[in-house]
């Protein structure tokens, strides 16, 4: 994953990681295409207004509190802004671990 995140970032003609994205709203929002594209996807696939992209997230967040990850590996892994130093960072071992304790309660659907 390191290796194509510095690929997108060598490759960027904008400056920005995902490059190419224009806005299409009045205020300038990058994400905006993206939300959009995510939009139009779930509804394709059957999901209602109840489904965001916040709620996989949060679904994410519960799944690996209740699996006693560290709250610093969770952050890491959702994006969240921590205030570790470098040196306080999950190791990609303790990231893989997590994520393979991720399973989406299919109930819920």
């Amino acid at each position: 994953m390191a290796k194509a995140l510095k690929l997108m970032v060598k490759e960027s003609t904008d400056r920005f990681v995902i490059s190419g994205l224009n806005p299409r709203n009045k205020s300038g929002i990058r994400s905006d295409p993206i939300g959009k594209r995510f939009s139009q996807l779930k509804s394709e696939r059957g999901f209602g207004p109840n489904h965001v992209f916040h709620s996989i997230r949060k679904t994410v967040i519960t799944i690996m509190e209740k699996e006693n990850v560290a709250k610093r590996t969770i952050d890491e892994l959702v994006g969240n802004i921590t205030p570790y130093n470098i040196k306080a960072f999950s190791s990609m071992k303790e990231q893989k671990k997590a994520i393979e304790m991720l399973a989406y309660p299919l109930e819920n659907l």
